[in-house]
């Protein structure tokens, strides 16, 4: 008996169709000549009775003008399957099969629920993803689960900065890479005295910033001031007791104070270790 329905709908659809009758009545029929086509549908005493496109005319819920929705049917007669992106709203999230999708603009696998585009569709669309837990959306290395890495950030958002990883500060001088742009020698950090000594001292990207900031060691070594100002690092040597030479650390070379200046260096020998100026 079914069969036999089906049948009888099938060939009164058929008719219709040859007739441009709207046979589900939704105001579009799948069959118009290019006249009608041109004309904007089925005229009926001057005036369109149905517009043309319709890809169903035995489902009312089918036509051009319909919604697309999670069903696996081309609702809206476009010849796509499912493809809606439909806004955030109360009554869009009561759809069946609708699925809420955020925006992951830096491509790691999280969208950020607080600023990122969101969208309900049937299926995941390109750039968007379901998990809107992410905190920053502009750095592709923090992300909820994230492994941490040296950037003086909280890349996994337990609330820690650069936890176990003690490479992050290699010279222990309290301030981590990326901010240290040296992590080979504590004297070199954010925050350091510049001093002229064709070094970035305190890692702002110039060497030997103006004289207002750096301070100027002379040609034939610094003062005991100098020294004791930018707490430079001392080395001494004794004989017999007796303190003969004195020597301090500027960047990465040892220097002598400006009162050795008339030495004889290439001779002296400081607790028999020879020093050459």
């Amino acid at each position: 008996m079914r069969s036999i329905h089906f049948l009888l709908l099938s060939v009164i659809a058929l008719l219709a169709a040859c007739d441009h009758k709207d046979v589900d009545g939704d105001g579009y029929v799948n069959d118009c000549s290019q006249a009608e086509q041109h004309d904007g549908g089925v005229r009926e005493g001057g005036r369109i009775v149905a517009h043309c496109g319709d890809c169903d005319d035995m489902n009312h819920d089918i036509a051009p003008n319909a919604m697309e929705i999670c069903d696996s049917i081309d609702n809206n007669c476009n010849g796509k399957v499912d493809e809606a992106l439909l806004s955030v709203t109360d009554d869009n999230r009561k759809l069946p099969g609708v699925i809420l999708f955020g925006e992951d603009r830096d491509q790691d696998g999280f969208g950020a629920s607080h600023y990122s585009v969101q969208v309900l569709a049937c299926s995941q669309p390109n750039g968007y993803v379901t998990d809107i837990t992410d905190r920053n959306d502009e750095d592709p290395a923090s992300y909820p689960g994230a492994s941490e890495i040296c950037d003086d950030k909280d890349n996994d958002y337990d609330g820690e900065i650069d936890e176990v990883l003690v490479d992050c500060d290699a010279d222990s001088d309290g301030v981590a890479k990326p901010r240290d742009c040296d992590e080979t020698n504590p004297d070199i950090h954010p925050g350091a005295k510049e001093i002229c000594d064709g070094i970035d001292n305190n890692c702002d990207g110039l060497i030997d910033n103006p004289a207002t900031v750096c301070t100027v060691i002379p040609a034939e070594g610094p003062t005991d001031f100098q020294a004791e100002e930018l707490r430079l690092e001392k080395k001494t040597w004794f004989v017999d007791g007796v303190e003969i030479c004195v020597a301090y650390k500027i960047g990465r070379t040892w220097r002598f104070p400006d009162y050795f200046s008339d030495w004889d260096w290439e001779k002296a020998r400081c607790n028999g270790v020879a020093f050459a100026r």
